[in-house]
């Protein structure tokens, strides 16, 4: 059996690890919480910091590793990336490339030179007021993804204060202030092989008390055809200019005036079981055709399926200890699986972040989808003592 890290080990990265071993490997997975929810999925779990690179890199060649696949987060990608460089542990972009996408500062420069649609920005390691933006203006550590590190601002006050906090989050000691632009949250989830698009997954997102951290996505088809294509078109050329390898590009936006404005793009898997969004949506096998992508396989779309389905993160409204999550009679046939991993009696320390689990839901028309989203912290009830 050939050897596959997962470079993590959490929720996130259950789909990954259970696609890696129906595809026959043995599965090793890392990173410092020994308790991560996904090492029990896994054949194997060896302690180390995935995002350090030279840790991994080490850890590649002590355990004869062939494949290296990427958690759902930044810093893992650009380790794998890394680690790539130094040995042949599947298809990845260069380390540079990496960078480019996945550090803020970095992709909005490369945007806005080659006219890609992004919010305008200015990159900033030292606090400078902003006269080239008009207010509200948003402030982000560069190479932080999960909603930490961003503030919204409405002054100069504001904006010196929030710089110094994202700074202070920064690993690289870098900020970003970008305009602030106003519209819907989307995402879009797409698979390229051989610099064509192959696959791709449009949904709307939504947020709860943390206005950064997005609660919920659910399928969408009704996203306008000029606004898909004008994504499409800002994507390939991504993939021209940076000479991309097959694999996943996932993309947040924000639509504005029928226009789409990249926020975030990443080359590694979103989290909170987003693939399992979209395996249900599509009825494709989201993760395994990410992993065969990563190991250099050639992979074959089936026709897609178009099913209405939202996937929720279970959180609190106030902080405390829970006693019990509650489903309404109105949504309880709509929930087709749940993963959870709350328990009477945790402690809700930060409500802002907590998760207490995730819940599938299938609607029957877009109406009764809406309707119920927009409802859902109303439906699905989380009671705190």
């Amino acid at each position: 059996m050939k050897k596959l890290l997962v470079n993590g080990g959490g929720h996130s990265e259950i789909p990954l690890i259970k696609a890696s071993k129906e595809l026959g490997f043995y599965v090793i997975t890392t990173g410092y919480d020994e308790f991560g929810l996904g090492h029990i999925y896994s054949d194997e779990y060896i302690k180390a910091d995935f995002s350090n690179k030279d840790e991994i890199v080490n850890l590649v060649q002590k355990n004869s590793i062939d494949y290296i696949i990427p958690s759902c987060n930044d810093f893992s990608i650009l380790t794998a990336s890394y680690v790539s460089e130094k040995l042949p542990v599947g298809n990845f972009d260069s380390y540079q490339t990496t960078k480019i996408l996945h550090h803020k500062d970095l992709f909005r420069a490369f945007a806005m030179k080659y006219n890609i649609s992004v919010p305008q920005a200015i990159s900033l390691t030292f606090f400078q007021d902003i006269d080239k933006l008009k207010y509200p203006l948003m402030v982000k550590a560069i190479d932080l993804s999960g909603g930490k590190g961003i503030q919204k601002v409405d002054n100069k006050i504001d904006l010196q204060k929030a710089f110094e906090e994202s700074l202070s989050l920064s690993r690289e000691d870098s900020v970003i202030v970008e305009e602030f632009i106003d519209g819907t949250h989307h995402s879009a989830s797409i698979l390229i092989q051989n610099k064509k698009i192959i696959f791709d997954f449009f949904a709307d997102e939504y947020f709860y008390l943390n206005k950064y951290l997005v609660a919920g996505a659910s399928s969408n088809y009704i996203i306008s055809n000029k606004c898909k294509n004008k994504l499409f078109e800002d994507t390939n050329r991504l993939i021209e200019l940076l000479n991309l390898v097959d694999g996943i590009l996932h993309i947040q936006f924000i639509i504005r005036n029928n226009t789409p404005y990249i926020l975030e793009i990443t080359r590694r898997s979103p989290g909170d079981l987003y693939l399992e969004l979209v395996k249900l949506s599509s009825g494709i096998n989201y993760a395994k055709k990410i992993i065969q992508l990563y190991c250099g396989l050639d992979v074959q779309i089936d026709s897609k399926e178009e099913k209405l389905i939202t996937r929720h993160c279970i959180m609190s409204d106030k902080i405390g200890k829970l006693k019990n999550i509650i489903y309404d009679d109105n949504i309880k046939d709509n929930i087709i699986d749940e993963f959870m991993w709350w328990r009477e009696g945790d402690e809700i320390k930060d409500m802002m972040t907590h998760k207490f689990g995730i819940v599938f839901l299938k609607y029957n028309s877009i109406e009764e989808m809406r309707e119920k989203t927009d409802n859902i912290h109303k439906l699905i009830k989380v009671v705190v003592y």
